[in-house]
């Protein structure tokens, strides 16, 4: 049995071939243009009885005394910004506070410092301040933003709320 290809299907099989290694170029050219982030909250207030819930921004935030918030009171550790992001874009989460005091309190967000460092360009988030008023929940958009010139590279860096 012998085995026979026409012109035409030696065309076919060459512009198969043509698309899937333009797909992988694409695919590599995507890949090295992108940026991972990685971070961890870190709560210290210093009042007690702060809690703290993360949402995409596009939610609301769960009701007082929901069984969502994660007690901050112990200087807890938990994820905010995450996943690949492309040089010049944003990613928006509510950080949501539920204060079961007495009294308003008011909570800073502030970033530290990004590793490794990116050169050129920036990694920041909004920062501020929240206040809350006693027994409520107030939540606050914080915005990452990744400045056009970082280079492809997993970054990592701690956000305070305090």
């Amino acid at each position: 049995m012998k085995i026979e290809f026409t012109a035409k299907r030696v065309k076919l099989a060459r512009v198969a071939i043509a698309l899937v290694a333009i797909s992988l170029a694409g695919y590599v050219a995507y890949a090295a243009s992108t940026i991972s982030v990685n971070n961890s909250i870190t709560v210290t207030v210093g009042a007690k009885n702060i809690f703290q819930d993360i949402i995409p921004s596009t939610s609301t935030c769960p009701a007082f005394n929901s069984p969502k918030y994660t007690d901050g009171t112990t200087n807890a550790t938990i994820t905010g910004f995450s996943g690949s992001m492309s040089p010049g874009s944003t990613q928006t989460n509510l950080f949501c506070i539920e204060n079961t005091n007495n009294q308003a309190v008011t909570v800073t967000f502030t970033q530290g410092p990004v590793t490794p460092s990116p050169s050129p360009g920036t990694i920041l988030i909004t920062g501020g301040t929240l206040p809350v008023p006693a027994s409520s929940v107030a939540g606050s958009s914080q915005t990452l933003t990744v400045s056009p010139g970082v280079p492809a590279a997993t970054y990592s860096f701690t956000i305070t709320i305090a």
